[in-house]
């Protein structure tokens, strides 16, 4: 038996063409999406010219465990991690940064926009790597937010897929 894995698919952070100019950033992933947003934070979090958030969810502890020290650098405030499993951990299993339930996406990228505009962060990146349905999410939220009357800032959305 064979087994054909192919991806990611999409450019990585290539796609942003004016990478330069995008001071503040956000992350989506979900599950094993974390994968490129962790190999990217060394990167992100040690420039103090850029404001970096990840929204994170995950249905495995394992893998937080496991990949949170990516993580280590940024803000609690700036990390949204988001426990999605139906088997609910017992309290000590977590730690303060974890949340249970899927992200409240729209409140989470309206408050990036509104502290962005407040630092002059005027565009907005946004990389996404997970499945479909939360890409889709992720791309009607952030066109919602930019096509808000008297909104100086703006979301660039990127995304990555795997299939297998």
């Amino acid at each position: 038996p064979r087994l054909m894995i192919t991806g990611p698919f999409g450019g990585g952070l290539g796609a942003f063409v004016n990478l330069h100019k995008i001071r503040a950033m956000v992350f989506v992933c979900a599950g094993v999406g974390v994968t490129p947003v962790a190999s990217m934070m060394d990167l992100f979090s040690s420039d103090s010219r850029r404001s970096v958030h990840v929204v994170w969810s995950f249905r495995s502890l394992a893998l937080f465990e496991y990949s949170r020290r990516h993580f280590a650098k940024l803000p609690d405030a700036n990390c949204h991690f988001h426990f999605t499993s139906k088997d609910q951990p017992t309290a000590p299993e977590f730690g303060a940064q974890i949340k249970v339930g899927r992200p409240a996406l729209p409140k989470i990228l309206e408050d990036v926009r509104q502290t962005a505009e407040e630092q002059g962060m005027m565009d907005i990146g946004v990389f996404v790597c997970g499945p479909n349905a939360m890409t889709v999410d992720v791309l009607r939220t952030t066109k919602e937010i930019n096509n808000l009357a008297g909104q100086r800032s703006y979301f660039h959305v990127h995304s990555e897929s795997f299939q297998m």
